[in-house]
């Protein structure tokens, strides 16, 4: 009995050697300490790819909800994950992305199979930090995984990021059915936040005699004591609860600072001139499809288009998200702005 389980075991060390998954562990988080959490629960998620699934049991919004489909048949009320479409090769360029929401120190990923038989887990993937959505550092790349339902578990060095991005370019040898897709049930990050105060809105236009309120918020830090200065009063004054009063034309800067925590922020103010665009264009959707690329997409927001509008016979839930998740997937971090999405049946 001893000499099959000794065999077995060197079968499986062979197998992972070949495969090249020297980045692969299986057992914890070496560099995770006691206050290293999972800081993905409840997080954001964008991806390029996802089931249009009828019974709503998969959704990208699953990733990070806490539910690991652990076991099989699914406890009642359990999420399944994320499932991609249909493809009908197994090279593809599929990504999941994480929006931390806040800039945090990382140190350690977890991806979870799904639980009877991980059999659409991908082949080939790498995991990418970002703070800023645009420039990627890569901290884990895997090619050949043939694992099962092990929970695959990564370490690294700390690094500061807000986005974690899952890039996989070969889908699983094995179908699930007759269907060659990604599954994935829950991607969880480990790290701790970096203080830091964040403001809703980093830029402003205002009219003159016009007003808005700055928010200024922080993911791990109570904002006890916040104060605000305008570094030009006559161009746009500043009230004690974060409103800006366009006062005559011209430029200048709010400045946001907590006493408590000694953080900072500063927002950019244009007043008069010529207002910054807010059109809105139509798209037709039928059934999954969309008359749109995502190069289209790119293309309306250096034209200043900041809608889209969808107007289709089948504008269901799942068609909503798809749209969403391309205009998400071009979002603009450093401005703050994304193309709206509006859904008209």
């Amino acid at each position: 009995m001893k000499s099959h389980f000794l065999k077995a075991y060197c079968l499986l060390l062979i197998a992972l050697l070949l495969f090249g998954q020297a980045d692969l562990t299986l057992v914890g988080l070496s560099n995770a300490n006691s206050a290293d959490t999972n800081i993905a629960i409840g997080r954001s998620v964008t991806v390029s790819s996802v089931w249009d699934d009828p019974e709503g049991a998969w959704r990208s919004r699953f990733l990070t909800d806490g539910s690991k489909m652990e076991s099989w048949p699914l406890p009642e009320g359990e999420s399944l994950g994320w499932r991609s479409q249909k493809h009908s090769r197994r090279e593809v360029s599929i990504t999941a992305t994480v929006d931390l929401e806040g800039k945090a120190s990382v140190c350690g990923i977890k991806l979870y199979p799904r639980g009877n038989g991980a059999i659409c887990f991908p082949s080939d993937y790498e995991l990418s930090l970002s703070i800023d959505g645009s420039q990627w550092q890569s901290v884990a790349t895997v090619t050949g995984d043939t694992l099962r339902n092990e929970v695959r578990a990564f370490d690294f060095p700390s690094e500061h990021a807000r986005y974690v991005r899952l890039t996989v370019t070969r889908l699983s040898e094995e179908k699930d059915g007759n269907d060659r897709v990604c599954e994935i049930s829950e991607f969880e990050i480990y790290g701790s936040y970096t203080k830091e105060l964040i403001l809703m809105k980093d830029n402003l236009w205002l009219s003159v005699g016009g007003s808005e309120r700055i928010l200024p918020s922080s993911v791990n830090t109570n904002l006890d004591s916040v104060a605000y200065t305008s570094l030009d009063p006559s161009v746009a004054a500043v009230s004690e609860d974060g409103t800006v009063m366009g006062m005559s034309e011209g430029s200048t800067e709010i400045t946001v600072a907590d006493e408590a925590s000694g953080l900072s922020a500063t927002c950019s103010v244009k007043v008069g001139g010529k207002k910054p665009s807010n059109i809105m264009i139509t798209v037709p959707v039928w059934g999954n499809e969309f008359a749109i690329t995502k190069q289209q997409f790119a293309w309306m927001q250096e034209a200043d288009i900041d809608g889209v509008m969808a107007v289709g016979p089948d504008n269901s839930a799942e068609n909503a998200d798809k749209m969403l998740s391309i205009a998400q997937e071009i979002w603009d971090p450093a401005l703050e702005r994304n193309l709206g999405v509006f859904i008209y049946t």
